[in-house]
C-alpha cells in the first residue's frame, strides 16, 4: 500500500524537503555570515578624503565647452559666476538647474576589504587600507598607509621621506617596486591631470564668443613646420612635415599664454577639482614630478623622437631629455642632461625593434616621480633611473621649479610625424597638514631660515605603529590633523600618552585590512529624475 504522505518529484516527502531547504537557508547565511566577519566586508566611502582614488559624496560634471567629465565634492556653491571650473580648459560651470537648485549628488563608492589579511602579509606602503580611527575606534577610516613600524617619515618638497631605525634618510618612492609589488597601478591611479590634447574647447582662440575670455592651446611651435588640426577621434593633432632647421620640430607648453586668455595652468593646474566648491587646494604651485605622454605616429621609418622636462637634481634645476631613435633596426633610448651627457640608455630588445614603423602609433610615456625617471613604450617599462641624491643635498636645495621656469618640450626629427593623445600630469602632493605646529622635531631650515617650502616635520614611529594620508591631500583629516587619541586606545597602546608622541598613528591592532575592489560605484539614475540605483559598471574597478 503506497505511503500516505505527499511525496515531491524525487519521491522525498514534502515536510523532509522543506526541512532541508530551510536547513540550506540557514547554513547559507551562517556562511555569509563568517565570510563577511573573516574574510571580505563591503563598506561605502563616506567623504572625499581619498579623491580621486576613491569617492565619496559627489557631483558629475562635464564640460560643455571641452567635454572633459570630473568629479567634484557635493557642495552646492558653484554657479553661473564661475566657483567651478573645469579643470582641463578653466571654462566656468554652473552646478544649479534652472529652478536655482543644485544638480544631483551621487552617493560615494561601494567598496570590498579584505579582512585579517595583515596578519598573515605585512603591510605595504601605500597600500589603501581601512582601520579604526584612533581618536574614536568606533568610526572606520580608509586612507593609503604611508608610514611603517620603527622608522621615521618626513614630509618635505610635497613628497614622503623615511629613516628606518639606524638606517638613512631615503625617499619612500612609490615607484620601487621592493615598496609596493603594485606600484605602477599605484602611481597610474594618482596621477593628476593637467592637460589632454583630446579635449579641445569649442570656444578655442575665439574671444567674441562670450565675455568670458576664450582658451588658447598651450602646446606652442618653438621650430620647425607644424601643422594643428582637431577631429573627433583624437582631438587636437599636431603634424610635423619634416622640415625646419636640422629638420628638425619642436614643440613648447605654455603655462601661462599670452594675450589675455582664460588658460593659466601656471595657478590652476594645482587645484584638486574634487574640492572646488568648498575652496579646498593646494597653493603650492610646484611642478618637477610629473608623467608626459604622446602618441607618435611617424610617415617613415626615420624618425628621432625627444622629450625633456625641468627637475632638480642637486642645487640647480636642470633640462633633463629622453631620446628615442632608430639606427640599424637597434631601438636605443637615452637619458641626457642639457650638457648632453648620457645618464642611463638601453638598446631595447627585438620584441620593440624598431618602434618608427610608418603608420604604426607609438605609445610613448616619460615620467619623472620620487627621484626616479622612467620611460614606457606602449605600457611596458623599458628604462628607468634613479638619481639617488644625497638627502643633505636635498635639504640644501631651493623649492622645486615652478611652472614658469619649467620647461616641457617636445622635438622630432629625421622625417615628417605626427602627435596625438598628448597628456602632462603631476603626481600627488603631500603637504605636512599642521604637523609642524604639533611635533617638536622639523628638518633644518635654509640660510634664510625658511620652512614653507619643506612642509616638513618628522614623525618617529614605534613597533606596530603606522601613519596614514588621504589622496586628497589638502582635504583629508588623517594622520597629519589628528590631534587626540582616544583614552581606551591610549591606555592599551600608548602607555596611557595622549600627547604629540601618540597623535596620528595608527596602531596594528586597528588595522582591519586593505580595499582591494569597488564593486559599486556610485549609481546612475534609471531616468532623469529618478533614482539612484543602476550600478555605474564602467567604473567597477580594483583598488590600487
Amino acid at each position: 500500500m503506497p505511503d500516505p504522505k505527499r511525496h515531491n518529484r524525487r519521491g522525498k516527502p514534502a515536510d523532509q524537503s522543506l526541512k532541508e531547504t530551510a536547513e540550506s537557508v540557514v547554513v547559507a547565511f551562517i556562511l555569509a555570515f563568517i565570510f563577511r566577519a573573516f574574510i571580505v566586508e563591503a563598506f561605502v566611502i563616506p567623504t572625499g578624503s581619498m579623491a580621486p582614488t576613491l569617492l565619496g559624496q559627489h557631483l558629475r560634471v562635464t564640460c560643455p565647452q571641452c567635454g572633459y567629465t570630473f568629479k567634484t565634492d557635493g557642495g552646492d556653491r558653484g554657479t553661473a559666476g564661475g566657483d567651478l571650473r573645469c579643470p582641463m580648459c578653466f571654462f566656468p560651470i554652473a552646478t544649479l538647474d534652472d529652478t536655482g537648485q543644485p544638480d544631483r549628488t551621487y552617493a560615494g563608492d561601494r567598496i570590498l576589504v579584505q579582512k585579517y589579511l595583515y596578519p598573515f602579509a605585512e603591510p605595504k606602503r601605500y597600500d589603501v587600507v581601512v582601520f579604526k580611527n584612533p581618536e574614536s575606534p568606533d568610526t572606520n577610516f580608509i586612507k593609503r598607509l604611508v608610514g611603517l613600524p620603527n622608522e621615521t617619515l618626513g614630509f618635505l618638497d610635497g613628497n614622503l621621506y623615511a629613516k628606518p631605525l639606524g638606517g638613512e634618510w631615503g625617499i619612500a618612492s612609490k615607484v620601487d617596486p621592493a615598496v609596493n609589488p603594485r606600484w605602477e597601478e599605484i602611481q597610474r591611479d594618482v596621477f593628476q591631470p593637467i592637460y589632454h590634447s583630446r579635449y579641445v574647447p569649442r570656444d578655442e582662440g575665439d574671444r567674441e564668443l562670450r565675455r568670458e575670455l576664450a582658451w588658447a592651446q598651450p602646446w606652442k611651435r618653438v621650430q620647425g613646420s607644424w601643422t594643428l588640426s582637431n577631429n573627433e577621434e583624437h582631438g587636437a593633432v599636431f603634424a610635423f612635415d619634416g622640415q625646419g632647421d636640422d629638420n628638425a620640430g619642436t614643440l613648447r607648453f605654455d603655462f601661462r599664454p599670452t594675450g589675455g586668455y582664460r588658460a593659466d595652468y601656471s595657478d590652476d593646474f594645482a587645484r584638486y577639482a574634487y574640492n572646488q566648491p568648498n575652496g579646498s587646494g593646494l597653493t603650492l604651485n610646484w611642478l618637477e614630478d610629473l608623467r608626459i605622454a604622446a602618441t607618435i605616429t611617424s610617415v617613415d621609418d626615420r624618425n628621432v623622437v625627444e622629450i625633456s622636462a625641468v627637475v632638480r637634481a642637486t642645487d640647480q634645476p636642470e633640462q633633463i631629455t629622453v631620446a628615442l631613435s632608430d639606427h640599424d633596426s637597434v631601438t636605443t633610448v637615452e637619458l641626457r642632461d642639457e650638457t648632453g651627457r648620457v645618464s642611463a640608455s638601453v638598446d631595447l630588445t627585438l620584441e620593440h625593434n624598431p618602434i618608427f614603423r610608418a603608420d604604426t602609433p607609438v605609445q610613448f610615456e616619460l615620467w619623472f616621480v620620487d627621484q626616479t625617471f622612467l620611460v614606457f613604450l606602449d605600457r611596458q617599462e623599458v628604462l628607468r633611473h634613479e638619481l639617488q641624491i644625497p638627502f643633505d643635498q636635498l635639504l640644501d636645495r631651493p623649492a622645486p621649479p615652478r611652472p614658469s621656469e619649467q620647461q616641457i618640450e617636445i622635438t622630432v626629427s629625421g622625417g615628417p610625424a605626427t602627435l596625438t593623445d598628448l597628456q602632462l600630469d603631476r603626481d600627488l602632493v603631500y603637504d605636512d597638514g599642521g604637523l609642524v605646529d604639533r611635533h617638536r622635531g622639523s628638518f633644518p631650515r635654509d640660510h634664510q631660515g625658511n620652512v614653507a617650502r619643506r612642509h616638513a616635520s618628522p614623525v618617529d614611529l614605534g613597533p606596530d605603529q603606522f601613519f596614514t594620508v588621504g589622496d586628497n591631500s589638502p582635504a583629508s583629516q588623517d594622520s597629519r590633523k589628528w590631534a587626540s587619541v582616544n583614552r581606551e586606545v591610549a591606555d592599551a597602546h600608548f602607555d596611557g600618552d595622549r600627547g604629540p608622541d601618540a597623535q596620528g598613528r595608527v596602531p596594528r591592532d586597528l588595522l582591519m585590512g586593505r580595499a582591494f575592489f569597488v564593486y559599486y560605484p556610485a549609481p546612475s539614475p534609471v531616468t532623469a529624475a529618478g533614482p539612484a540605483i543602476l550600478p555605474n559598471f564602467g567604473e567597477m574597478r580594483f583598488i590600487h
